[in-house]
This record gives structure tokens, sequence and C-alpha cells, in this order.
């Protein structure tokens, strides 16, 4: 029969409940709806809760991060923005240069064509008219000619073969020559000027001039400002017989000529010195009547001294007259080194200066030998025949003195003019370095493209070449004056080389026999003085070498900085040609003249001591 909803309500009641109660029998633990709390899930919820923290402030610390590094990228981009436009500018600046430099280098280019095109046409038309003038071909190889017809035959051989009328002007000192032969070698040299200097008919005869003048006439042109500062040096020289010279004045110009007058003064002076002093000298060597050669251990030794002061003045003054071709070329090329680049002294003080160390020289000398003349005469009762036998050697001392004074002034002069590039250079050096910090690379530029291209402290094209060409004639002058003085500083090397040992030895001598104590002094003074001697010599060379070291340091410092190509180019020809020719002052070439003489006299004469 069919349950009852009531009745089917019950029995689910029950069963569930019996289920319930089933349960409780196998689990203890009665199951409720409500949700446990155990520690386990409260710590999670805990650590969660940190973490939650945690991320939050690493988020809020990555957003203040990226918020500062926002800031810095827009800063940056702000400057970059900035270098970017200076950038821009540059360019512009530097494409405008160089537009520039292209038209300037360009039109060079284009009037650098138009000139050699000149060239060739003016070479096309001697050569056409050549053919026409001559049909065949002729062969110089010298020219000879007699005191009448050696002007005509240089002008016809000038205008025939090369094209040039000249006008050889008459000397009277060459009418005296009996017969001068042109050689082959100076007719190519004017030819050659002729090629290099083509370019206007005033510049091919003033060089030809110039050619012809020193050849014929043996005389030089010189600057009023060279021959202010060298006159008192010309003046000792040619009063004391090593130069036999004139000069006159000619417009603003002096010009220096070979004198027959002096040079027969020359060689009678030499001749009275040499006999008069060697015939003393052999009456004293007499022991029976000697007056400075009593001790017979020493005589010869003295005699050997003083001969050897003798000779050296003869040979001196007898070779002046053939050395005056190496003092044109000291002229000339003292001349040519200040149209290049104008000397860096004042010549009123470099003539004051001149004259003081002139006049403080001769006045020590002179009163070295005064004190010797004084205590000789005292300490001999034949005071006539003393002065009869030794006054022209102490004439002649006192020349040996003189005859270096040339050679040491001339090696100062080139100093001072290597001090002035030296000058130029530094300053133009300090212009490019301070350029190049600034950007600005176009400050040396060439001549013909640049209004302050004269400036003492820019370098330009030309320039440089200039100073390339004052290097050249440093070298020249250098060799000229080694050539003019090579007898006289070899002498004097030796004069010195043999006083600073016998001096000395001398001066033991005495010390050792208790002599006369003014005469040691005056022992002593004479060795002082032929050190000065040596040392004046040495150390005027050894500083014109330094400066001429420094420059070769200047040109090294400039080839490291920022230049142009073309003026890159013109220094890096300039420091090899430093750096090739390194002046030296010699005596024939065998003798170096530098600091080791100093070292090795002093050597000689600390043995000759100990001996």
């Amino acid at each position: 029969m069919p349950k009852s909803p009531k009745v089917r309500k019950e029995s689910s009641k029950r069963k569930r409940e019996e289920g319930r109660t089933s349960e409780e029998g196998m689990n203890p633990f009665r199951k409720s709806s409500r949700t446990g709390r155990s520690p386990r899930r409260n710590e999670v919820g805990n650590k969660s809760k940190e973490m939650d923290k945690e991320m939050k402030t690493m988020i809020r610390e990555i957003r203040e991060d990226t918020a500062g590094i926002r800031e810095e990228n827009k800063v940056l981009r702000k400057e970059l923005a900035a270098v970017r436009e200076e950038n821009g500018e540059l360019r512009k600046e530097l494409a405008t240069v160089r537009e520039e430099m292209r038209g300037r280098e360009e039109k060079w280019q284009t009037e650098e064509v138009d000139w050699i095109e000149r060239m060739k046409m003016v070479e096309e038309k001697m050569e056409q008219r050549e053919k026409m003038e001559r049909k065949n071909n002729v062969i110089i190889t010298g020219i000879r000619g007699m005191r009448g017809n050696i002007e005509r035959r240089v002008e016809e051989w000038l205008e025939g073969e090369i094209r040039v009328k000249v006008n050889v002007k008459e000397n009277k000192n060459i009418l005296n020559i009996t017969s001068v032969c042109l050689t082959y070698t100076f007719i190519t040299n004017l030819y050659q000027i002729i090629k290099t200097h083509y370019r206007t008919t005033t510049t091919i005869l003033f060089d030809l001039d110039i050619q012809i003048t020193q050849l014929l006439t043996m005389d030089t042109l010189i600057a009023s400002d060279l021959f202010q500062v060298i006159e008192p040096v010309v003046l000792l020289a040619r009063t004391s017989g090593f130069l036999p010279v004139t000069y006159e004045k000619q417009g603003c110009k002096y010009l220096f000529q070979r004198s027959l007058k002096y040079v027969l003064y020359n060689y009678t002076l030499a001749l009275v010195l040499m006999l008069t002093s060697m015939i003393g000298l052999c009456d004293d060597l007499d022991a029976d009547r000697s007056i400075r050669m009593q001790n017979p251990n020493i005589k010869y030794i003295i005699f050997f001294d003083l001969g050897e002061i003798i000779a050296t003045v003869f040979v001196g003054i007898v070779t002046a007259p053939f050395k005056l071709k190496y003092f044109w070329k000291i002229l000339n090329g003292l001349g040519r080194m200040d149209l290049i680049l104008a000397p860096h002294y004042s010549t009123v003080d470099e003539r004051r200066r001149c004259l003081i160390t002139i006049a403080s020289t001769l006045t020590v000398i002179s009163s070295i030998l005064i004190y010797d003349v004084i205590l000789w005469s005292l300490n001999t009762s034949q005071l006539s025949v003393f002065l009869q036998r030794f006054t022209t050697l102490y004439i002649t001392y006192f020349l040996v003195f003189v005859q270096q004074i040339p050679f040491c002034f001339f090696a100062r002069l080139i100093r001072r003019r290597i001090e002035g590039l030296n000058y130029a250079l530094d300053l133009g050096l300090t212009t490019v370095q301070k350029n190049n910090v600034n950007n600005q690379w176009v400050s040396c530029v060439k001549s013909r493209n640049y209004k302050n291209a004269k400036s003492v402290d820019v370098f330009s094209y030309d320039r440089l070449n200039d100073f390339m060409k004052l290097v050249e004639e440093t070298d020249d002058v250098v060799e000229a004056v080694n050539d003019f003085c090579s007898v006289h500083t070899l002498l004097i090397l030796l004069s010195c080389l043999l006083h600073l040992v016998v001096t000395p030895y001398f001066v033991l001598l005495e010390v050792t026999n208790r002599g006369y104590v003014p005469f040691i002094i005056l022992l002593i003074a004479l060795a002082v003085v032929h050190i000065a001697r040596l040392i004046t010599i040495v150390e005027t060379c050894q500083r014109c070498c330094d400066e001429y070291q420094r420059t070769v340091n200047l040109a090294l410092k400039l080839l490291t900085c920022e230049l142009l190509p073309e003026v890159k180019e013109q220094v890096e020809i300039l420091t090899v040609q430093l750096s090739s020719k390194k002046i030296k002052f010699t005596s024939f070439g065998m003798i170096k003249i530098s600091r080791s003489i100093l070292t090795a006299v002093e050597c000689l004469s600390t043995d000759t001591s100990q001996f």
C-alpha cells in the first residue's frame, strides 16, 4: 500500500538520524557546517598580507625610480638636442669653410695653370727665336778674356746664349789682373738663376748683377742696420791686419770692397812683427845676455811658447786676403736672413753690447800685459834692451786675443738670428695650440688667402717656406764662418792648449821654488785668461748649436698640432730639413768645437801637473 507523505517524511528523517549515528560511531569528531579556524591557515594568511605589503612597497619604489629616470631622460634629451644644434652649426660652418677653401683652391689652381701656360708660351717663343737666330748648336766650355775685352765678352755671351741684355760695369781693381777665366760652372749658375727667376726681367737682371759683381769686383752690399752692428769688429780686425777691406756708403747701404792698400799693410805688418819678434827672442836665447830665458832648463820651453804666438799671428795675417770670398758669403748670408726675418734685437743695443765687450776684453788684456812689462822692467837693469827685444812681441801677444774676436762675433750673430726664428716659431706654436683648443683649425692657411698671413704669430704656407730658406741660409753662413776662420780657430785652439799646459807648469815650478809672488800672480792671471779664451770660443759655438736644437724641438711640437694639409706638409718638410742639417763649428773639418774640447784640455792639464 502506498505510503502517505507524512510517513515518508518521518522515514527519511529516521534514516538520516541513523546515518548520523553510524558516522559518529566511526568518526568521534562531529562534523559541523561551520568553517574550521586552524592555525596553519592563519599563518598563510598573515604571510600573504606581508607579501602584499612588500609588493606594494616595491611597486611604489619602482614607480619613484622610474619617475626619477624619466626626469633624467628629459634632461639628457634636452642636452642632446642642444649638442645636436651645436653640431649642426659647426657642420654648417665647416661646410662654409670647405666651400671657401675649395673655391680658393680652384682659383689658385686656375692661376697656376694660367702661369704654366704662359711659361710654356714664353719658352716656345724663346725656342723659336733661338732656332731662327742660330742655325747651329753652340757648346760653351768657358770664356777667357784679357783686360781689354772681358766685359764685352760677358755681354756678348749672355746676349747670344741666354737672350738677356746685361751691362757689365768696369772695375778698376779687376783691370790690374792679367787674365780672368769665367768657367763653365759660373755660366751654368747664371743660366739656372734665369730659369728659376724667370718671372720678371727686373729679378733676372738683379740676380745677374749680384753674381757678376761678386765674381768680378770682389765686393758686397749690406744694409745699414747690419753695418752698424759689425762696424766695430771690422775696424778692429782691419787695424790688426786680419781683414783687408774698405767700405763706403752708397745710399742707404754700405759697399765693402777688397783693398790692395790694406793687403800691403797686412803683409808689411806681418813681416815686421815676425822678424823683430823672432830676432828679439833669438837674442834673448843667448845665456850671457838673456833677460826672460835665464834658466837653461826651461828656456827652450819659453822660446817655443812665445814662438807659437808669433806663428799664430803671422799665419792669420798672411791668409786673411785669401779668405775674403768667405767674408762676402757671410755678409750676404746675414743680409738675406735679415730680409727673410727681421732680427729679434735692437741695432743700437747690439752695437753697444759689441763695443762694451770689445773694450772690456782689450782692457783686461792690456792690463795684464802692462803688468808683465812692469814686473820685468823692475827685475832687469837693461830696460832699453828689454823694450827693444820684446815690444813687438807684446804687440803680437795682444793681437792673438784680437784674432779670435771675429769668429766669436759672427757665431753670436748667427745665434741671434736663430733666436729670432725660434721666437716666431714659439709665437706661432702658441697661436696654433690655442686655436686647436677652440676648434679653430683654419688659422694656418696660405698667405694669398689670409689677410693676416704676414703676422708674426701666424703660420702660412709662404711663411714656412721662408723659414726653410732661413734654415738653408743659416747652414750656409755657418759653413762660410768655418771656412773664413778655419786657420784662425785651429791656431787659436792649439795656442790655448799649449798655454794651458805650459803656464800651469811654470806656476808649479815657481811655487815649489818659492819664487817671486807678483810673478806667480802674473802666471795665474795668464792661465785664467787663456782658460777664458777657450771657454769663450767653445761656449759661443755651443750656445748657437743649442739654440738650433731648440728650433728642431719647436718644429717637432708644431708637427703634433692640427693644421691644414698644405701647412702640415710644409711643417713636415721643415722638420726633416732641420733634423738633417745639424750645424756645427769646425776647423778644417777636423776639430769640432764643442764642450768635449774643455774636457780634453782639462785631462791634459791634469796629467801634465801630475807629471
